[in-house]
């Protein structure tokens, strides 16, 4: 088993579990360094440089834990945005929340 994943193949597994191309600017952030604090809830980067879980949950572990802690950092971004603090602000674009495009056919039909 492997740990994590190393931070130079972080763009080949985001395009291979997720079929699209791992883009920084879209989540709103530089590089995939920047683009892990949005989700240090979840995953960090250890001394390696390897993407690591920090949530210490199992997949048999209720989906609820995940939709508190969501809801109560989204909580958290909203108070800081209505006390004024824009750095609270997500810039996420919306080609970063769409499917990735379904696969074309080869076109080649059959005769007859």
């Amino acid at each position: 088993d492997r740990p994590g994943v190393p931070e130079p193949h972080l763009a080949f597994y985001y395009g291979k579990y997720f079929k699209k191309c791992l883009t920084p600017k879209a989540f709103g952030v530089e590089n995939s360094a920047e683009l892990v604090k949005l989700v240090k809830d979840v995953v960090a980067w250890d001394e390696d440089k390897v993407l690591t879980a920090t949530l210490k949950r199992s997949p048999d572990d209720d989906i609820s834990y995940f939709v508190k802690l969501t809801e109560e950092i989204r909580r958290e971004r909203q108070r800081r945005l209505d006390a004024g603090d824009e750095t609270a602000r997500l810039k996420i674009t919306q080609g970063a929340l769409n499917p990735p495009a379904p696969l074309q056919s080869r076109g080649q039909g059959g005769k007859g």
